[in-house]
């Protein structure tokens, strides 16, 4: 997945470092766009950052010195995520400024989806407890479905995508009134 639109990804990853302020929260999930974040997160002051992928965990420790508290639960195979019921109730005593989040879809009827269960749970509870949410989403994710329904536009403060989104899509959508940035 990260050779897949790897420019486009890492334009909307420097984008979305854009949205991150010194001295504040922020929630980093599973996703290879969000991971292209880290080699943008130079500079800030006082971050407190919280994951639950132990891959975003153990490169932000060795590259920066800010906070970093990953969630505890159950280790997915092959995807260095945490899941689960203790990683859920952990992600609940938290409060984020910002979650960067991804998804695996969004679909043309307003939903954003992904593909497996188990990352439900722990992908609310973010979404839940964070004040701002910033979906990072490449053009491919666009107008299809998944599995698992996550949540609706509405809840969402901002995609962030690539320029190779077509008019004809980012129109639609923003019609639906979900506010897209284009990179």
């Amino acid at each position: 997945k990260k050779q897949q639109n790897a420019d486009e990804k890492s334009r909307i990853a420097a984008e979305a470092c854009k949205y991150i302020q010194s001295n504040s929260s922020i929630f980093l999930d599973s996703s290879t766009t969000v991971y292209g974040m880290i080699p943008f997160m130079q500079g800030f002051k006082s971050l407190s950052i919280c994951t639950n992928d132990v891959t975003v965990a153990g490169t932000l420790t060795s590259k920066y010195n800010y906070t970093v508290m990953v969630v505890g639960g159950i280790l997915r195979s092959g995807y260095y995520t945490l899941t689960g019921n203790f990683a859920e109730k952990m992600m609940c005593q938290f409060h984020m400024d910002c979650a960067f989040m991804g998804s695996d879809t969004i679909s043309e009827t307003g939903n954003f989806m992904i593909t497996n269960a188990e990352e439900m749970g722990i992908k609310r509870a973010a979404f839940q407890n964070s004040s701002k949410r910033i979906m990072l989403c490449d053009h491919s994710k666009f107008d299809r479905d998944a599995f698992v329904n996550l949540w609706d536009f509405e809840q969402v403060d901002m995609v962030i995508t690539g320029r190779e989104l077509e008019d004809e899509r980012y129109d639609f959508y923003t019609e639906l009134g979900l506010k897209i940035v284009r990179v």
